[in-house]
């Protein structure tokens, strides 16, 4: 029995010998027939990287000519653009026209004429970008309307004013009508500014723009960290980048490219284009030549480190084998066994000693998860509050600024009782609005809100609103959600006033008992145009509406900020009144104080 005991056990070792030399030998094929298609792949290589150098060149110069051509044709787009949104103020808008005649004659004319330009003005920087600025001058009231000063200072914007003043009276001359179309470049306070302006009937309106920003306006291609795209005038003074061009030895070039030529260096690719319409001149300067060289050297590089790497990954084959190979497969093993089971394992069948480590970090990586679990389910939590702050502050500034500019037009024509009042009403509105951070306010409190708001938009509107509000008794210690009526009624009015007639605003509040609780019905009302059926189809289904009078963010933010608090214990509907009109009906679950 022993002799036959060793002779199986012989036989045994000899075929597990004679399978694990074939389980060698197969793996060592696998890593010649690598091999030898890795240096099938490095001669390809080769051949191709010896003719796709100067293909590339060339077409890379043709995309940068083209891409020159294009940024050309952007800023010629952006500058025409202006020069007929200069042209319809001067010549074609009403409100330019009522602002020049009744600056004198009726003050409340002149103020609301003005705050349209100022929202035109606006209007216009925003569809170029936020880079271009607007201004309205009127000689004979010596009095400016102007776009938003974006990054500028007011010492900064005043001197802009005065300067683009004395400009365009300086180089008006005696001329009755001037339509604009030839932009020049003014220095003003150590800056570059291209700049136009249209005349008539003792009104100016200018389109100004800083050299610096203008960059910006353009879709670039980023080409590295080295400059790509500098102005200039006809006669070689470099108006953006010019210490730049000095430091990398390019001014030279780049003056020579100003006259349309191509200029290619060891480093640098220059273009330059004459820019139609005005004294200004665009040099794109790409890093090419130094660029390609690298790119040569890197790639003999790597042919030398793959042709290194084949010699050692055939040396690392057997060794792998022996020392790496198989300790790996006996570690993945036995990671299933953790996997299914969630028991530890002994790595017994490892010589490597990381490996072994591998199971303790395995058992304390899923201690982690659990604990990772944890953790993101509380920052949900804590996601979902501060979204529910951001809804409550996205609200669009356009009121504020309107209502700032109503105060400043006011003082400008001495009309202080009107100023004291308005201030008031808007320090109460602002004081609501920055104070209502918290989840829920008082319903009374928000009535005495809407109340202000309303008295405000009489003001603006020049008496023209009028408002009923149906309250019962019984609403004290009701919460609602911040600013929810506000948005209801805020809507209506912007969509729901009519130019010219008195419009009324109403608001009805109702409390019910039902099977599940007690509900508070908001309805919001106005005799105004109503609903489109388009828009009434999107707010069904709660999309986002985009008109062409802008996004109703602030109805969206209303059900998204109910949806996060009621979950589905609430109802908003929309829909059109039979007498004309559009209706809003919130019903949400009455919520009251501690105690009451």
């Amino acid at each position: 029995m022993g002799e036959i005991g060793n002779h199986i056990q012989k036989e045994t070792y000899e075929s597990g010998k004679n399978r694990h030399t074939h389980e060698a030998k197969s793996f060592q094929s696998t890593i010649l027939k690598i091999v030898g298609a890795f240096l099938l792949l490095l001669l390809l290589f080769f051949c191709v990287n010896l003719g796709a150098g100067s293909v590339i060149r060339h077409q890379v110069n043709e995309s940068v000519e083209s891409i020159a051509d294009s940024y050309v044709k952007e800023i010629v787009y952006q500058f025409g653009a202006a020069d007929n949104y200069l042209a319809d103020l001067v010549f074609l808008d009403n409100d330019v026209e009522s602002a020049n005649y009744n600056y004198e004659e009726n003050h409340l004319w002149f103020i609301q004429s003005a705050q349209n330009v100022n929202d035109k003005l606006n209007s216009y920087r925003y569809a170029l970008g936020e880079q271009f600025g607007f201004l309205v001058y009127y000689a004979s009231h010596d009095y400016y309307n102007m776009s938003e000063r974006g990054s500028l200072t007011i010492p900064e914007t005043s001197r802009l004013k005065e300067s683009l003043r004395a400009f365009m009276e300086e180089d008006r001359g005696e001329v009755h009508a001037i339509l604009g179309t030839e932009w020049k470049i003014l220095r003003i306070s150590a800056k570059w500014y291209a700049v136009n302006y249209s005349y008539y009937h003792e009104v100016y309106a200018c389109s100004f723009v800083e050299l610096g920003n203008l960059e910006r306006t353009v879709d670039r291609i980023e080409f590295g960290k080295s400059i790509d795209l500098v102005f200039a005038s006809a006669d070689g003074e470099f108006y953006t980048h010019g210490e730049e061009l000095m430091e990398r030895r390019l001014s030279g070039q780049a003056k020579k490219a100003l006259s349309g030529k191509r200029m290619s260096g060891y480093r640098y690719f220059l273009v330059g284009r004459e820019i139609p319409g005005a004294d200004l001149h665009l040099v794109l300067v790409v890093e090419n030549g130094e660029g390609n060289i690298g790119s040569m050297i890197m790639q003999w590089i790597l042919l030398m480190i793959m042709f290194v790497g084949v010699v050692f990954l055939i040396w690392m084959s057997r060794y792998s084998k022996r020392m790496l190979l198989d300790p790996l497969r006996y570690f993945f093993e036995n990671l299933e066994k953790v996997a299914v089971d969630e028991e530890s394992a002994y790595f017994e069948n490892s010589a490597i000693l990381e490996l072994q480590q591998a199971n303790a970090l395995y058992k304390k990586i899923l201690d982690q998860a659990h604990q990772l679990k944890i953790e993101v389910y509380e920052r949900t939590k804590e996601q979902q509050q501060l979204q529910i702050e951001y809804m409550q502050l996205q609200i669009q500034p356009h009121f504020y600024i309107n209502c700032m500019n109503m105060i400043h037009n006011m003082s400008c024509m001495g009309d202080e009782e009107g100023v004291q009042m308005m201030a008031a009403h808007v320090s109460d509105y602002f004081r609501y609005i920055f104070g209502s951070s918290q989840e829920e306010v008082g319903l009374r409190e928000e009535l005495k809100h809407i109340e202000n708001y309303l008295e405000i938009c009489r003001v603006r509107y020049r008496m023209k609103v009028d408002y009923r509000i149906d309250v019962p008794d019984q609403i004290d210690g009701i919460k609602i959600p911040p600013l929810l009526l506000h948005t209801c009624v805020e809507n209506a009015v912007k969509y729901g006033c009519r130019q010219g007639d008195v419009s009324v605003i109403g608001i009805r509040i109702r409390r019910d008992a039902e099977e599940d609780g007690e509900y508070i019905s908001i309805e919001v009302t106005d005799d105004g145009p109503g609903f489109e059926p388009k828009i009434l189809e999107q707010l069904a289904k709660r999309e986002e509406i985009v008109t062409s009078r802008g996004t109703r963010i602030g109805i969206t933010n209303a059900i998204k900020r109910m949806e996060h608090r009621y979950k589905d214990r609430f109802r908003i509907e929309f829909s059109n009144r039979v007498d004309g009109g559009a209706r809003i009906l919130i019903e949400i679950p009455v919520e009251m104080e501690c105690g009451e």
